[in-house]
Order: C-alpha cells, then structure tokens, then sequence
C-alpha cells in the first residue's frame, strides 16, 4: 500500500522509526532534512496523494512563544480590567447622580 517512507534526518537512527519501517518495508525510503521539503500545502494534489500514499516520519518540534505575543495577551488584560473597573465606576457616578438628583427633587418639594 505504502510505496515510499519520508524521513527526517534526525530519525534515520531512531528505534520507533526503524521498526516502523521494517514494518512496512517500503519500495522508496527518502531521508529529508524536514518534512516540510516534502509537505508543501500549496502544490499538493489530493488525487494523487490518494492513490500513491506517502509516509512521513517527522519528530515534533518545541514551539516557542514570542516575547511579543506574551506581552500582548498581558496587555489585552490589562485593558480588560481596565474597562471592567472603568464600567463599574461609571456605574456608581450614575447612581451617585440619579440620587442627588433625588435629593434636589425631595428639597424643592
């Protein structure tokens, strides 16, 4: 079923990926410095992907956060609690008011 096995570099000596190529026991294997040489979204035809089927064996790599993305969500919710605190003052002056307002009505009367 499985012609070819595509494999990173850093795998050709892992013993999960040699097993799974025993396994399988392809006609092409392929070493590849990362998977995304041969995983490209753009050029792909899913036609052809569904009658020759290809195996990529890939290790996850660690996903790193930006500085800059962190410092973002920080200001976000500080701009959050911002409005939340700023909502309920304006609530509270809005009380405040509509009782002396209450107030000066009761005084005239």
């Amino acid at each position: 079923m499985i012609d070819t096995i595509y494999v990173e570099d850093e795998l050709k000596e892992n013993a999960n990926a040699e097993d799974i190529i025993r396994r399988i026991n392809p006609k092409n294997l392929i070493l590849c410095e990362s998977y995304k040489e041969v995983f490209n979204k753009k050029s792909q035809n899913f036609k052809l992907q569904k009658k020759k089927p290809s195996l990529i064996l890939a290790k996850k790599k660690i996903t790193f956060y930006w500085k800059s993305q962190r410092n973002i969500q920080l200001v976000v919710k500080k701009i959050f609690i911002f409005h939340i605190c700023l909502t309920v003052f304006m609530t509270v002056v809005i009380a405040f008011y509509r009782v002396c307002l209450i107030l000066q009505i009761m005084l005239y009367l």
